[in-house]
Parts: structure tokens; C-alpha cells; sequence
């Protein structure tokens, strides 16, 4: 069996589906399925159920991809540490970012300086929710992540630096009437939508915005939406308004405004935006970059 016979019973394990998968390795349908049968004849072993209708991975499937996607995992992560090697790059570091956190202000400040320092390093960003972030540490492919403290607290297993403070508040369009008021008040706002990501992700990010809306002595009217650019684009439409902080995305959206809540309220019993990593970490390119990342508190 080999390398791209791995990637083609992996993407079929993920897909289920021969007809969208043979596309996505720009194979036929055919292709695909001998090549299946090959992996299956050489293990002797039966890995996919099949019939007209459904596609499903036997036990024996079940457990030959979570083992294999480790050794390819491995494998790619090998091939890259290589080629940096060869080109000159002494160190690797992959960060997630919350899909709705902005670098603005001193986390900018602290990805310019590394790089400034380490140019011999590589540093790979990318966009996630809650959960693909807290599964990217735990299979490794991220190093560190930048996430709300609320989403993180509860995982004793992670260690975090505070790298600045949370101005909660709403985020409304700016043709709402409501949007020229200085800030958010509860109860005028009890008769609007409240666009809320789905808790799958992070139970508080749902529960949270319900229960401080209930202080205030009403529940609100929700709609919830997958992901945060959803949530965003029905904001923008004018069809409600949805909990943020100041530097999210959207409060950089020209036809968004950001209401403040009022001074001394909270949202969140430690509103912080935090750098976090996994108390195993064994990178030492990421080790320094944590140790030379400035928050809030050092």
C-alpha cells in the first residue's frame, strides 16, 4: 500500500460517497473503486459496506482510519519539515485564530516582531471555530491557539496567557434605527432577533447571550446559525443583531456598528482574549514564540 493509496481510502472514509470523492482526486468513479479493492485484497480484510444506496466503513475500516490518518498526518508533517530544512527554515509553528477574532492591535504587533526576530521560522495562520480549534491542538496540528478564555476554561489540560481585555457588546446593522443608540440597553432591544452561532461548538457561546439577556427580565427571540460568517451576513441584512466584542471581525464591516455594553456590565465572568497551548507541547520554535508573545499580563 502506498502513499496515494492512503489518501484515497482516507478521503473515501471521510466522504462515504464514491462519486464526490473520485472528483475531488480527479479520478473516475471506476479508478477509485479498484483502487479500493486493491488496498482491501493486499489486507485481506473488508473496510466499506456497499450496496446501490450507501457507502460505510466496516469495524475493521472504522479502525484502520483513525490509526492511518495518524501515519499520514505524520507523514506530510515529514515531507514539510524536510523541505524547510532544505531551504534554510530551522522552525515550524501553526497557530489557530477564532473565525471571529482579529489581529488588531498587540497580537499584529507580536506576529510582526517574531518574524522580525526569526525570520528562519515558518509560521502558518489559519481560521477556526471553538471545536476545530480545540481539535487541531489535540491532534497536533496546531501548536497554539488565539480563542476567548470563556471557550477555554474549563480544559485543565491547556495553558493560556491573557493577551488583552474583551469590550463586549452587539453588533448591529447601521440601518437599524436602534444602531444610533451609544450603546447596548437590554430591554430595547427585547423585540429584535438574536443571531446566536450554535452551542455544538461551545455551549456558553449559546447559553451565555440567553442568560444575560435574562437578567433583564426577558428572553430573547433566537436564531441560530452554523457558523459566524452566517451570522455576520444576516446582521448585515438587517434580520437581527448578534453578540460580539469590539475587535471581531465584524466590527470592521462598514455596514455593521458595534454597541458597547454599558459601562461596568459583563457578559462573561472573565471577558479575555487569550493565547493558549497544550501543556504537552514539544516545539521548540512554538515554546519561543509563547514565551515571546506580550499580552496583557506578559
Amino acid at each position: 500500500m502506498d502513499i496515494q493509496q492512503m489518501k484515497y481510502f482516507l478521503k473515501l472514509a471521510e466522504n462515504l460517497n464514491y462519486t464526490n470523492t473520485a472528483r475531488e482526486l480527479n479520478l473516475s468513479v471506476s479508478s477509485l473503486s479498484r483502487q479500493i479493492v486493491a488496498i482491501e485484497t493486499e489486507l485481506n480484510v473488508q473496510l466499506f459496506f456497499r450496496d446501490n444506496k450507501n457507502v460505510r466503513l466496516t469495524t475493521c475500516g472504522e479502525y484502520f482510519k483513525n490509526r492511518l490518518s495518524d501515519i499520514y498526518r505524520d507523514y506530510q508533517q515529514t515531507i514539510q519539515n524536510t523541505q524547510r530544512i532544505y531551504q534554510g527554515i530551522s522552525g515550524h509553528i501553526s497557530c489557530g485564530i477564532l473565525d471571529d477574532i482579529t489581529l488588531n492591535g498587540v497580537m499584529q504587533e507580536n506576529f510582526h516582531d517574531f518574524t522580525r526576530k526569526h525570520p528562519d521560522c515558518a509560521v502558518d495562520l489559519s481560521r477556526g471555530s471553538f471545536g476545530q480549534l480545540l481539535e487541531g491542538l489535540k491532534k497536533g496540528t496546531y501548536d497554539c491557539i488565539i480563542s476567548y478564555f470563556f471557550a477555554l476554561d474549563h480544559i485543565i489540560s491547556l495553558k493560556y496567557k491573557v493577551i488583552e481585555d474583551m469590550k463586549e457588546g452587539i453588533l448591529i446593522s447601521s440601518k437599524n434605527p436602534l444602531s444610533d443608540e451609544p450603546c447596548f440597553w437590554p430591554e430595547k432591544f427585547k423585540n429584535q432577533t438574536f443571531i446566536i452561532v450554535s452551542g455544538d461548538d461551545n455551549d456558553y457561546a449559546f447559553g451565555g447571550p440567553v442568560q444575560f439577556c435574562q437578567k433583564y427580565g426577558f428572553y430573547p427571540k433566537i436564531r441560530t446559525v452554523p457558523d459566524i460568517d452566517t451570522a455576520t451576513l444576516l446582521v448585515e441584512a438587517g434580520l437581527g443583531v448578534s453578540f460580539t466584542y469590539e475587535k471581531s471581525i465584524g466590527s470592521y464591516n462598514p455596514a455593521l456598528k458595534f454597541l458597547p455594553l454599558k459601562e461596568d456590565e459583563i457578559m462573561t465572568s472573565a471577558p479575555f482574549v487569550v493565547l493558549a497551548w497544550s501543556e504537552n507541547i514539544n516545539n521548540p520554535a512554538a515554546e519561543s514564540f509563547i514565551e515571546e508573545f506580550r499580552g496583557k499580563r506578559g
